[in-house]
């Protein structure tokens, strides 16, 4: 996944979600595992509608047994979540909640709920707040240089970017941004290529290559095509 079997996976997580939670008072650790894998699936599979109720689950679950670590990761994700599918108040909402929290609880899930609201600021046009956050947060996470890369593409710095990408490993939209705008077209063809060719984020680098290449006609079908299915992410 992407590739994978998507509703046969969730029907695999909802039937260990419901043997856990049926003897949650015995199964403490494997509801928590359980609950953040079920959210790490939404997120992967862009599925906002299903993340939503495993989030009040989780919710549910905390408030029951204490755990803030679920509380935390849980939010995080859901807020990641929403951020991609353009529900913006939502997932400032979240993600500042989680931030007023002590970092010393969970200090990875604090970094990647940094990540993703300095990101969030990048799309309001909130430059500096996004730049201050990340200054605060040195830990040398994917998920912040990821967040890094965005203010650099903002600063108009595309091989700060790349640089910052690249070294992940991990090929993504906006690492294929990153190389059409300093014109390297066979990288960002290749990086284009590695993405889900069904996902909105594999359509649109798609068509970030053709406009590169002056392929206009094609361009335009796979932004048209994204666009749709960054909608459909939405719903």
């Amino acid at each position: 996944w992407p590739g994978g079997d998507r509703e046969p996976g969730f029907a695999l997580l909802d039937e260990a979600a419901a043997a856990a939670l049926s003897d949650a008072d015995r199964r403490f650790d494997t509801v928590v595992f359980v609950c953040c894998d079920m959210l790490g699936a939404c997120a992967l599979a862009g599925d906002t509608r299903r993340a939503g109720e495993w989030c009040r689950v989780a919710e549910d679950f905390t408030s029951r047994w204490g755990c803030p670590f679920l509380y935390v990761d849980c939010r995080t994700l859901y807020g990641a979540l929403l951020l991609t599918a353009g529900r913006w108040a939502e997932a400032d909402r979240l993600l500042t909640a989680v931030l007023t929290l002590d970092e010393k609880i969970c200090p990875a899930v604090h970094a990647r709920a940094v990540a993703a609201l300095a990101t969030l600021r990048v799309r309001q046009g909130r430059f500096d707040e996004a730049r201050a956050m990340l200054d605060r947060s040195r830990r040398p996470t994917a998920e912040l240089d990821t967040a890094r890369a965005e203010v650099a593409l903002a600063d108009g710095d595309p091989a700060t970017a790349r640089r910052l990408l690249e070294r992940r490993s991990t090929p993504s939209l906006l690492c294929a941004r990153a190389q059409a705008a300093m014109g390297d077209l066979n990288a960002a063809t290749t990086t284009a290529a590695a993405l889900d060719p069904d996902g909105p984020e594999g359509v649109e680098a798609s068509g970030l290559a053709a406009a590169a290449q002056g392929r206009v006609a094609a361009a335009v079908d796979a932004f048209e095509t994204a666009a749709a299915r960054w909608a459909d992410c939405s719903a």
